[in-house]
């Protein structure tokens, strides 16, 4: 199993990779396999992407956010 900075780690290597998020304006937090994203996007579609991005690393057992589109 993963520790919690490792599962961060993915998580944001896959937010860099995906060229339709921002991931310089999403915060990633990890505890106990739950990760939590905390920033700004441009829009509704960002969010969701930026959601599926997320649940794409291994490891990941639930996904929360706190995710403001800005219009």
């Amino acid at each position: 199993m993963k520790t919690d900075v490792q599962l961060q780690q993915g998580v944001i290597a896959v937010l860099k990779r995906e060229t339709s998020v921002n991931g310089a304006d999403i915060g990633v937090e990890v505890k106990e396999c739950h990760v939590t994203l905390i920033g700004t996007v441009k829009s509704w579609a960002e969010r969701d992407l930026a959601l599926l991005c997320a649940w794409s690393a291994p490891g990941i057992r639930n996904i929360a956010h706190n995710l403001i589109v800005a219009n």
